[in-house]
């Protein structure tokens, strides 16, 4: 990871026998320049890991950031600072009568997060930053800018009619879905023969040009507030079916119409209206 180009000058003052062995006040003044320079760099953007995309990081200007690792139950809430050293260096004071040398070997650019969640309050951890051209790196990954998380449904919805009326599959993920006019769904893997639905779900929907998005109450742990499992998704015609793409991670699915021999979406098509009925007073 390459230091800013005026510490590593100053480092090479150092080699000179007339250099002082500390840090002058300027060249302090550069470093928490440069941490600012960091830090503006930072926010006001979501970060992905290039080979994890659904892994991400949102850093703010008021120095608050979320860890995002796919669903709603999976963000982490921090506050964070850009320093240089370590994380019990909280005014860098100390770089005055720090040792060049020392400071050469062993400080860097970190930013150091502190969790604000109550399980983990008061607990931090620090990780090397630097940039390479657009792509931040952290510690040891390498994340680009992407797509923000999204945390409730967008509003403004519309329905897309050409989605309604019929049951599509997912054949790879054996997910069957419904949707209708009002803006509520039913999934489910599968129908037995005698009735039994195997992992049925309410879900929410609405579609906004070519995106669809997905909402699924949760309520975690049975008490609590209930939070929106929201997924957005690229729809794209693919023949009868739709390719779609998801939002947040880019993974890709395909929804078609069900073979004639289908006999879990055969009993779907005929229970369209029952279940759409059921709707109404199932779940939240």
């Amino acid at each position: 990871m390459r230091k800013p180009a005026c510490i590593m000058a100053a480092f090479l003052m150092a080699a000179c026998s007339s250099a002082p062995k500390t840090l002058t006040e300027q060249e302090i003044a550069d470093i928490h320049s440069n941490e600012q320079v960091l830090y503006e760099q930072l926010v006001n953007a979501t970060w992905h890991y290039e080979d994890e995309p659904s892994h991400a990081f949102a850093f703010r200007d008021d120095g608050t950031a979320e860890e995002y690792q796919g669903i709603i139950e999976w963000v982490t809430a921090y506050t964070f600072a850009v320093r240089f050293c370590d994380y019990e260096d909280k005014t860098g004071e100390h770089l005055a009568e720090t040792d060049r040398e020392s400071i050469e070997k062993y400080y860097d650019y970190n930013v150091v997060m502190q969790y604000t969640d109550p399980v983990h309050e008061g607990q931090s951890y620090i990780d090397k930053i630097a940039f390479d051209g657009d792509t931040l790196l952290m510690g040891v990954h390498r994340l680009v800018k992407g797509v923000d998380f999204l945390k409730t449904m967008p509003e403004g919805l519309a329905i897309k009619d050409e989605l309604l009326n019929r049951v599509w599959y997912d054949v790879k993920g054996n997910d069957y879905r419904l949707f209708f006019p009002e803006g509520t769904g039913f999934r489910c893997n599968g129908v037995f023969l005698d009735g039994t639905l195997l992992n049925p779900e309410k879900f929410y929907w609405g579609t906004d040009n070519d995106m669809l998005y997905v909402m699924i109450p949760i309520q975690p742990g049975g008490e609590g507030p209930i939070l929106e499992e929201v997924d957005g998704y690229r729809l794209e015609a693919d023949g009868e079916g739709w390719q779609m793409t998801d939002y947040w991670s880019g993974q890709v699915r395909h929804y078609g119409i069900p073979g004639e021999d289908d006999d879990s979406a055969a009993r779907l098509t005929c229970n369209y209206e029952k279940l759409h009925e059921s709707m109404a007073d199932w779940g939240y």
